[in-house]
């Protein structure tokens, strides 16, 4: 049995899917290299490039509306975007080292004021806690830290601390 999160199929995932025949005009098909639906409360989104790759046109369209339609649905979404610096092709990326460089969220862009991984970042959103990290009482089960929401008055000092976080 495979630990979560594992690549399951090596062998399959070298494998390119070719998208020539799924063209709609100018519109063809983009992946998209991570996304968490976290209790159908809040949706997370990813693309890792390569040093700084830039983000084309239609995948950024696509990947801001989808940030876009979890708002419209009454659902928080954001959107990473991370690099990694992973030159050799037959390594694999460890996506929660990835380094934030741009965040979508609530209509806008913002550059990465810090210098943060993709864990660290995402943790943040969803409010995370490590079930590790968590006190307990002697005797008590450790249970993860509920979700602060945009009401509550955490969530801001959430968003601060993520934006006053100093470069390490």
């Amino acid at each position: 049995m495979s630990e979560r999160g594992e690549i399951r199929h090596r062998d399959r995932r070298r494998q390119l899917v070719d998208f020539r025949g799924m063209a709609y005009g100018t519109i063809t098909p983009t992946d998209l290299d991570l996304l968490i639906d976290y209790h159908n409360d809040r949706f997370v989104f990813a693309e890792l490039k390569f040093r700084g790759a830039k983000l084309e046109y239609g995948q950024k369209t696509a990947l801001v509306r989808l940030v876009d339609l979890a708002a419209a649905a009454g659902k928080r979404g954001v959107l990473f975007l991370a690099d990694h610096e992973v030159d050799d092709t037959r390594q694999d990326i460890e996506a929660d080292r990835c380094i934030v460089r741009a965040v979508y969220e609530r209509g806008e862009w913002r550059q990465s004021e810090t210098i943060q991984t993709l864990r660290e970042a995402v943790d943040l959103f969803l409010g995370y806690q490590p079930v590790s990290q968590v006190s307990t009482s002697k005797g008590e089960r450790p249970t993860q830290v509920g979700l602060p929401t945009m009401d509550d008055p955490t969530y801001a000092a959430h968003v601060y601390e993520f934006l006053k976080r100093p470069r390490v």
